[in-house]
């Protein structure tokens, strides 16, 4: 989610810091509709995954 933050943060510098977490999770909802369920139960998985060992597996 850093990096994602970061590289918005890069495109819109301007906008307050709430701006780009509103953008981050409207990407990512509209991510979730337009991917399939079995692909979004693997990608859900591994973020659940790194977040919970703070290791990056991508």
């Amino acid at each position: 989610m850093d990096v994602t933050l970061t590289n918005l943060r890069k495109y819109f510098p301007f906008l307050p810091h709430n701006a780009l977490i509103k953008i981050y999770k409207a990407r990512c909802a509209r991510l979730r509709l337009l991917m399939p369920g079995d692909i979004r139960w693997i990608i859900e998985a591994k973020i659940y995954l790194t977040i919970e060992d703070n290791v990056e597996i991508w």
